[in-house]
């Protein structure tokens, strides 16, 4: 007697661990001998990027690095340029341990500059300190194999069940470059020195295939300058379209996908004749993380049973993940924000970064209810010749309820991004968002 079995299987992926930290990444800058002394800062800008993940013997190590832009006023002996600027670096490691930990577990991990201090050792030499918020997750990537069928030399009855289960399909990270020549727009004056230059994907279409996915995207550029008609602060914007095609193996066209870009470098060469920069070439270097999931049906034997003979099938229990409910909400955020009088009145805004951070996700009996806040990063040119340019940092809070049937049991997986901006201002010193 011969009863043969079918068999098929289910991938899970399971965190082992989860933790966040503050850790610490601080330099001494010594200002090249072509740059002229710092007479006072006015704003040092910092971005965190992961450079190594390193996992096994029970513990996780991050490496990355934060890179500065240091604006500064001149010694007005040594420079004719109101504002000056410099680019700096300094490396950070995390360090998290947690048993279970194993080198062939899947890294997923964020970093961001939360804090920069600084102190001004001398005309010369800037001592800067910044604090990187981490966070740091260990997938195990798992499978579940089970009977799917049974037929034998002998008349065998089968119970089969449907089961659904969330998995996910594809996970990985890509490098991309991102790349134009940009004029300065007509009407505003050619540049003497591109003193900062950031970068953010502000727009981004997915579409899935089969095994492909393409990303349509906006890449917006802000290059803050002096102006060689009259040494004053200028600022453009411009953006870049771009399309990308991966090969994203198991992925459907009807499965969800969360991507998210990291801007990790930003270079960028000047064509100058004697009247000024008037074109700019720029090249934008991408991290983009792709991570597509969908529910998937499989067929279970769950019983069977012949005339002939007694049958014992062994039965273990598994937990299988599924979707009960998604939402992806379109979240307004409105509000003023008051710079205060210790701030120089606003001439000319360059730049709103924004970034929205959740800070509470409570379960009602029929809701899921999310708060957080928009962290919200002004740049603006002022009117104050002391004071030419000025960096805010101001919050909105925000609150968002999501409807559902049950949450008793279930487990709530929530994630904001931020899509667009658009701003008026109230007077010199508000800003309505």
């Amino acid at each position: 007697m011969n009863i043969d079995t079918q068999k098929s299987s289910i991938h899970y992926d399971e965190a082992i661990v989860g933790c966040g930290s503050e850790v610490f990444a601080e330099t001494d800058i010594i200002l090249p001998q072509n740059c002229p002394d710092i007479s006072r800062v006015l704003q040092i800008d910092a971005a965190a990027n992961i450079t190594e993940k390193e996992a096994g013997g029970d513990k996780v190590i991050l490496r990355g690095e934060v890179e500065f832009t240091i604006i500064y006023i001149p010694d007005p002996q040594m420079s004719d340029f109101p504002v000056k600027s410099i680019k700096a670096s300094a490396n950070f490691t995390d360090v998290c341990e947690a048993n279970g930990v194993t080198g062939d577990m899947k890294i997923r991990s964020i970093a961001d500059v939360t804090a920069v201090n600084y102190s001004l050792v001398n005309s010369r030499k800037l001592s800067v300190k910044s604090t990187v918020h981490t966070e740091i997750k260990a997938l195990h990537r798992g499978k579940w194999e089970f009977v799917t069928d049974a037929e034998g030399d002998i008349p065998v009855e089968t119970l089969k069940n449907e089961v659904n289960a969330f998995c996910q399909q594809f996970d990985s990270e890509f490098d991309i470059s991102v790349s134009d020549k940009l004029e300065i727009p007509s009407g505003k004056p050619a540049a003497a020195e591109i003193l900062k230059i950031s970068a953010n994907v502000s727009e981004c279409d997915v579409k899935l295939l089969a095994d492909k996915c393409i990303l349509k995207g906006v890449c917006t550029v802000n290059t803050l300058y002096v102006s060689r008609a009259d040494m004053s602060l200028e600022f453009m914007e411009h953006e870049i379209p771009f399309t990308e095609v991966f090969e994203t193996p198991g992925a459907l066209e009807d499965m969800d996908t969360d991507t998210n870009f990291t801007v990790v470098g930003i270079y960028h060469e000047t064509d100058e004749d004697d009247n000024g920069i008037h074109t700019l070439g720029v090249e934008i270097n991408l991290l983009v993380n792709i991570n597509i999931s969908g529910e998937q049906t499989a067929t279970i034997l769950s019983d069977c049973f012949s005339p002939c003979c007694e049958l014992l099938p062994s039965r273990s229990l598994c937990k299988i993940d599924r979707i009960e409910k998604t939402a992806n909400p379109q979240i307004s955020v409105k509000g003023e924000l008051y710079l205060g009088e210790d701030y120089p009145p606003i001439a000319r805004i360059c730049n709103i970064s924004h970034k929205p951070v959740i800070e509470k996700v409570t379960r009602g009996e029929s809701s899921v209810n999310l708060e957080g806040i928009l962290k919200i990063d002004i740049l603006y040119i002022t009117a104050d010749a002391e004071t030419p340019i000025c960096n805010f940092k101001g919050s909105l809070p925000f609150m968002h309820s999501v409807s559902v049937d049950s949450c008793t049991d279930f487990i709530v997986d929530c994630s904001v991004h931020s899509e667009s901006c658009s701003y008026t201002l109230s007077d010199d010193l508000t800003v309505s968002i």
